[in-house]
């Protein structure tokens, strides 16, 4: 199981990656396919993070204690809230925590970016004085 995770976020690395330099040449070059293959890079990268951080909770609340994480950060003794917390209790879950929410916000803003009209819809509120 954390083979999966570990491969999982190496691939949400490389698609973050791929969608940074689409996203680059699409702005260079005015090349709205680019564009959008970077956008949908980004909507993969936010669901490869989010398979991690649920193989990592499923470790956590199934007392997996193969994984280093879990054998540090938690015990059967700890109560289902303490369990929760144990997820961002290391710098590792941490950092994965921060990952994921950046992801989540990263699919919004372009969600929100997509539902806006188009700039020649827009007016112009400039006022030339």
């Amino acid at each position: 199981m954390a083979d999966v995770g570990y491969y999982t976020l190496l691939v949400a690395l490389a698609t973050a990656l791929y969608s940074a330099i689409s996203f680059i040449i699409g702005l260079k070059g005015n090349k709205p396919a680019f564009i959008q293959s970077a956008r949908n890079a980004v909507i993969a990268t936010s669901g490869l993070v989010t398979l991690a951080v649920f193989i990592l909770l499923y470790a956590i609340l199934s007392h997996n204690f193969q994984l280093e994480y879990v054998t540090n950060y938690t015990s059967r003794e700890m109560s289902f809230p303490y369990l929760i917390s144990a997820f961002w209790a290391g710098a590792d879950g941490s950092l994965l925590f921060w990952a994921w929410l950046l992801s989540i916000c990263a699919v919004i803003t372009f969600r929100k970016k997509d539902s806006t009209p188009p700039k020649s819809f827009q007016h112009n509120t400039r006022r030339c004085w």
